[in-house]
């Protein structure tokens, strides 16, 4: 069972609590006055119902406790991240870090342990750059995870221990295999593979009732009922129960800093977005299986909006769609989990409508990847023109910084992204997967925007980076890491 916080107004915000009273002052009458009381309902139980709720993990150093809450609230250090990731003198075996049987690729900075959902374009990085035993490896750490966990944790660190990631294994597997065509690899993977659909499907499914047909999504979802460990203080200090629930969701959904938009989408358990029901699905990719179709069928019909042309996001309390701008509302695309090749048009029509190509940080080169595989002209060369802003930004950065970074702004000439909940990050694992990617894709075709460009120039500069990124793969590969010095 869960309880909503929230109170939502005529205009789709959100109101907390405390502005009750102004707004029964507002628009006095029954509505607001059983609002009124079922907020103050909420907020009575909501601490019996927290209490049901487990921490991030079992110990009291890295998850509860009286020391980790002194020493978070405190702020003892800048980074809340720092205590709980910092090595023991005595007890070692206690270390936060989780065991894995192979060598990892970390993402940099201050993400020191690994990461699931980004090791995907890792891996594609790694097997670009003819590491294959190494991507082997990673694979096999997270079929390592699954037989004892039941599912992948979020990272390699205890205090993820009850929260995951969009299910990208399979994908990694499909990557693996058809760069190396390692069926051993395929026969030890299909039973974690297995085990994972079956998490998501048990643990992470809702069904939906639509013009009176039910159908089974995927959605987020975070049973913990603690703040953070890494992110104590702040997470005490600004949320409550259910909001840190939601900002736990936010993380599993891969969107660090969702919380700066909480009054847009607050409750993200009520939320079935896009993204883990194509990772979902990849589980079960026989072409011709009644599952896949069956899937196929529930997203069109919950999720994809004719009159919009994109597939939304469905809110569970109100049973109708999510009118805003998310980038997940184009993941279809790059799965290609779509019955019409007019989808894909439309969605396009909608992306260069929605004001989503103007936003600092760019957007997700996933995406890139999904304009390249529309049959359209003016879908790939959309998809060229992304490519050519992102890898030129990180060209320009990687020649005034000498790093790599997590994330970027494509609007400038080489200055590194901001925003979420931590400064930019030096690195970065899936920046250098990502790049290679698209090297790789558009390699005969990128500028590096310096004066003078030529086609020597712009094959020199693609080159140029593609060894700096490989040099980055390689100078830390056997040291468990991949990132910038």
């Amino acid at each position: 069972m869960h309880f909503d916080l929230y109170v939502i107004v005529d205009n789709g915000q959100c109101s907390s609590p405390f502005a009750l009273s102004f707004l029964l002052n507002m628009r006095a009458g029954l509505l607001a006055a059983v609002m009124c009381l079922w907020t103050c309902l909420v907020l009575f139980l909501c601490p019996l119902y927290r209490c049901t709720l487990l921490p991030p993990c079992d110990s009291e150093i890295y998850c509860y406790g009286d020391i980790l809450r002194q020493v978070q609230t405190a702020k003892l250090f800048d980074d809340d991240k720092y205590f709980v990731d910092m090595k023991l003198k005595s007890a070692p075996e206690q270390y936060s870090q989780i065991f894995t049987p192979h060598p990892v690729i970390v993402p940099g900075g201050r993400f020191r342990e690994l990461y699931y959902w980004d090791s995907y374009w890792v891996i594609n990085g790694l097997l670009l750059s003819e590491m294959t035993d190494t991507a082997r490896g990673m694979i096999l750490n997270f079929v390592h995870l699954i037989n004892r966990y039941g599912f992948i944790p979020n990272g390699g660190r205890v205090y993820y221990e009850r929260r995951s990631q969009p299910p990208f294994l399979s994908l990694m597997v499909e990557s693996y295999y058809q760069t190396t065509k390692d069926k051993e690899l395929l026969r030890t993977a299909l039973p974690a593979l297995e085990q994972e659909y079956l998490f998501w499907m048990q643990n992470r499914s809702v069904a939906v009732e639509v013009n009176g047909r039910k159908h089974v999504l995927n959605r987020f979802d975070v049973q913990v009922g603690l703040p953070r460990c890494c992110r104590e203080a702040v997470d005490r200090a600004e949320f409550r129960s259910r909001v840190r629930v939601g900002l736990l969701v936010s993380l599993v959904c891969g969107r660090p800093g969702e919380q700066q938009r909480f009054s847009e989408r607050h409750q993200h358990q009520s939320v079935a977005p896009y993204r883990p029901q194509r990772s979902a699905l990849s589980q079960r990719e026989d072409p011709g299986s009644l599952l896949q179709d069956t899937g196929l069928e529930a997203i069109e019909t919950v999720l994809w909006d004719e009159e919009r042309g994109v597939w939304l996001d469905y809110s569970l309390v109100t049973n109708t769609s999510c009118p805003a701008f998310y980038p997940s509302n184009l993941a279809p695309i790059w799965a290609a989990c779509y019955s019409h090749p007019s989808m894909g048009q439309k969605a396009l029509h909608y992306l260069q409508a929605s004001g989503g190509l103007a936003f600092p940080n760019g957007v997700p080169t996933s995406l890139v990847e999904s304009l390249s595989s529309l049959p359209s002209q003016e879908a790939r060369e959309l998809g060229f023109e992304l490519a050519q802003s992102w890898i030129r930004t990180n060209w320009l950065a990687y020649v005034k910084y000498e790093a790599m970074f997590e994330k970027y702004d494509v609007n400038g000439d080489g200055k590194p992204g901001g925003g979420g909940e931590y400064d930019v990050q030096l690195g970065f694992g899936w920046t250098n997967g990502v790049a290679l990617q698209l090297l790789d894709q558009y390699g005969d075709r990128l500028t590096s925007g310096s004066s003078g460009d030529s086609c020597t120039l712009c094959f020199s500069a693609t080159v140029a980076l593609l060894c700096s990124v490989q040099t980055l793969f390689l100078s830390n590969a056997m040291g468990g890491g991949w990132s910038c010095p």
